[in-house]
């Protein structure tokens, strides 16, 4: 093989195990209606909730655990570790959970702002 041949066999090769690197690596951004990491999710937002959306196809509530705190939402359950970021502090007591047809959905209510007071 001429040394131009190899040459180019070696560029064809390092182009697919960079794309190959890419699509393991999953997205590089994440944000709402977005994919992480391959999991499709969505965040809703009224005035006084925040609804996330998230496709667990195969899985049901026994196989999920969730945990709030700040302004983001954590779930891990079987080949899932997703930290979704949220749009505002919300009260972590008031999550609303469940899991049904392959969508987990928490409903958190929107933390109070507390603005500037006397002290």
């Amino acid at each position: 093989m001429s040394s131009d041949g190899a040459e180019g066999l070696e560029q064809k090769l390092e182009e697919i195990v960079r794309d190959a690197e890419k699509m393991l690596d999953g997205p590089e951004t994440s944000g709402y209606g977005m994919e992480e990491h391959g999991r499709d999710f969505e965040v809703i937002e009224s005035p006084e909730t925040v609804n996330l959306l998230v496709e667990v196809p195969l899985m049901g509530a026994e196989d999920l655990s969730a945990f709030v705190s700040g302004k983001k939402v954590e779930l891990i359950g079987r080949n899932l570790a997703l930290s979704v970021p949220l749009p505002c502090e919300i009260e972590p007591s008031s999550a609303a959970v469940s899991v049904r047809n392959g969508i987990f959905s928490v409903v958190l209510r929107k933390l109070e702002p507390v603005g500037p007071g006397r002290l």
